[in-house]
């Protein structure tokens, strides 16, 4: 048998649980911007939260259009059905973590890979947004080599450990992460933790906390899209 589709059995007591690698498809949304400008415009690539999808995530940044970002969201591979039926997508579980976070961030890479074949862009001007269990597949994205991140944002959600290990080995990027005051799905004490970890590390944060819960609002959606527009300008005056 091809070395490929070698198995791995995992004893569970009296089970054994042998995996297979299959070829799956996921999708990934894009939102490309208005015409009528001169040099290749900024990437945002968003990470959707819990339950949500591409298609739907990716309206909230229908205003950086005329700000010239190519606006990429990947859709999570996991689907399940909730909230009426609906079908919702999420990233990696606790269910063979280290297996799914693997495939996971391999397939990541493989839309940073297809985005650059399909559309042009500024590579010194590639931002990442989190939200939800978003924002720490956005920090592992812009860990795993496959971007250079020019900047992070992410809005309730936390930086994983995984990433808070590598921080001094990464090239600085500035970040801004915005947490709910009210949220009791993930608590604002995690935005606190990582703003203490990424200043230990030298990393230029910014932090806003807003009255509200597990949600991205209008309006921090509003700070969100300044904060990425003067990152991006700032960018483009040094190229």
């Amino acid at each position: 048998m091809d070395d490929e589709y070698t198995t791995e059995p995992v004893n569970v007591g009296e089970t054994t649980i042998h995996r297979i690698p299959i070829e799956y498809s996921s999708y990934f949304a894009v939102q490309e911007p208005a015409p009528g400008h001169d040099e290749p415009p900024a990437l945002l690539i968003a990470l959707h939260g819990y339950g949500q999808s591409c298609k739907g995530f990716i309206r909230n940044f229908e205003r950086l259009r005329e700000h010239n970002f190519l606006v990429v969201a990947p859709q999570a591979v996991n689907q399940f059905y909730w909230e009426q039926g609906k079908v919702g997508f999420t990233w990696v579980t606790r269910y063979m973590r280290e297996q799914t976070m693997s495939h996971t961030m391999d397939y990541l890479g493989r839309v940073v890979g297809a985005v650059k074949e399909q559309y042009a862009f500024d590579p010194k001007r590639v931002y990442l947004f989190g939200f939800s269990n978003g924002v720490a597949m956005s920090f592992r994205l812009g860990a795993s080599g496959a971007v250079q991140p020019a900047g992070i944002v992410g809005c309730c959600g936390d930086l994983p450990k995984d990433v808070e290990s590598q921080l001094d080995g990464l090239e600085r990027f500035p970040v801004l992460l915005l947490h709910g005051e009210e949220d009791t799905m993930v608590h604002a004490e995690k935005t606190r933790e990582a703003e203490v970890a990424l200043r230990a590390h030298d990393y230029e944060v910014e932090t806003v906390y807003f009255p509200a819960g597990h949600e991205l609002r209008p309006e921090e959606l509003d700070r969100v899209c300044e904060w990425l527009c003067a990152k991006a300008r700032a960018g483009k005056e040094k190229t």
